[in-house]
């Protein structure tokens, strides 16, 4: 699974490291000048997150998200007010598997939390020889606004409302929390939280009747504590942070949810025993049953 690092001693040589095909190099900055570039911006009181990119413990790429100006000379109010991902590279040597596609994909659910305050859009630029990237960015949602970004071709996607493929997804955004119906899958999930606890459920349609725009985080997480959990993180002063997933395919169900990341992400054999221990977790017990059963006979075969 995809998660995000902020660069620190311990990974910022291995991050260095990282470089894409040799055909693709004048299509991206090194990391090393992406990361100038991070701590000259915020040195100048802007906007910068650069982010090593892991899939479950491997590192893989490099991400950098901002907000506001870029340094460039006039800067439409586009760049002046929305986000950017200003930078996504992944390692040659993981290139092919989606990894581009899944990034792309937590990172729009990071900037859905507004680290730098709330805003409509973001956009990012490719050079107008790069089709491979243009591709990627098209089928995810990104718009081609006709500005340019120095020689760059500018694109931007929507916060606001469903992304694309979601016009199917009735929802429902309170203050710190957020529920959906998914007309196509004939379900409803929900969630709720943010940086020291995020939490994602599967609803009944009862629970789902009773949620109202005008409720508190408070007050929507009790009604939604009922429903069956398929993900959460925590990061608090009680111990290391951590994620436990409960149900595989959480993101497959909910593409639009935030998947907050914290620390390590239990593996599955402490988040069976989880489920099968604390009662909270009983709605999950006969999914994760399955999947350990089917992860037993595979071992079985090999």
């Amino acid at each position: 699974m995809i998660r995000f690092e902020e660069i620190t001693n311990k990974n910022i040589w291995k991050v260095c490291s990282l470089e894409p095909f040799e055909e693709q190099k004048d299509f991206v900055a090194e990391n090393i000048q992406s990361l100038a570039e991070a701590y000259a911006t915020r040195n100048e009181g802007n906007n910068a997150l650069p982010l090593a990119v892991y899939d479950d413990e491997d590192l893989i790429g490099f991400l950098m998200i901002g907000k506001g100006t870029v340094g460039n000379e006039d800067e439409s109010d586009l760049i002046k007010e929305n986000y950017s991902i200003w930078r996504l590279m992944i390692d040659k040597k993981y290139q092919g598997r989606g990894f581009g596609k899944q990034t792309l994909d937590a990172a729009i659910a990071l900037i859905r939390t507004f680290p730098f305050g709330e805003a409509e859009k973001v956009w990012l630029s490719y050079e107008p020889e790069n089709v491979r990237a243009r591709d990627i960015y098209m089928k995810f949602g990104f718009k081609e606004n006709g500005e340019m970004c120095g020689n760059e071709i500018v694109a931007v996607y929507e916060l606001r409302g469903p992304g694309i493929g979601e016009s199917h997804i009735i929802f429902k955004d309170g203050n710190g929390w957020r529920a959906c119906f998914d007309e196509e899958k004939g379900r409803y999930f929900g969630e709720y939280g943010g940086g020291m606890s995020y939490n994602l459920y599967e609803l009944t349609k009862e629970m789902y009747d009773l949620l109202r725009e005008e409720m508190t985080e408070g007050d929507a997480s009790s009604i939604m504590y009922d429903g069956r959990h398929l993900y959460m993180s925590v990061c608090d002063r009680c111990g290391p942070p951590y994620t436990v997933v409960f149900d595989d395919e959480c993101r497959e169900l909910c593409p639009w949810a935030k998947f907050i990341g914290s620390g390590r992400v239990w593996p599955d054999e402490l988040t069976d025993a989880a489920v099968e221990i604390f009662e909270s977790e009983a709605n999950n017990r006969e999914q994760r049953r399955k999947k350990r059963m089917e992860r037993e006979e595979k071992k079985e075969t090999e």
